[in-house]
């Protein structure tokens, strides 16, 4: 199984803290685990050296539109599953990204 987590950024947040300590656990279950991002943060080194796969998304600034369209990329190449969006952002790209591409979409409010 492959998953795909598409979250803003891994700076210092709750749900962004919580993303990192889930997805290596994912990937110790056999779920190859990817975790596409905007920006990086103190969580990214949560990530380092774990099987976890991260994904840069390169932008502008939170409303680049192009974050829309390097997602619908990162999907095509990843392949996955099922895509998670985390927080709104990721609701809102995401989950446009994984309907352009037929993927199930799973959104989580904290």
């Amino acid at each position: 199984m492959r998953v795909l987590h598409l979250i803003p950024s891994l700076v210092g947040g709750g749900a962004e803290r919580q993303l990192a300590l889930l997805a290596p656990q994912l990937c110790s279950l056999g779920i190859q685990t990817h975790v596409g991002f905007v920006r990086a943060g103190v969580n990214v080194e949560l990530l380092r050296g774990t099987p976890v796969q991260l994904h840069p998304i390169a932008s502008l600034n939170n409303h680049d539109p192009f974050i829309l369209a390097r997602l619908v990329s990162l999907i095509r190449r990843v392949q996955p599953m099922l895509v998670q969006a985390w927080l709104t952002q990721m609701d809102v790209f995401g989950g446009l990204a994984a309907l352009l591409t037929h993927r199930p979409l799973v959104i989580s409010e904290r």
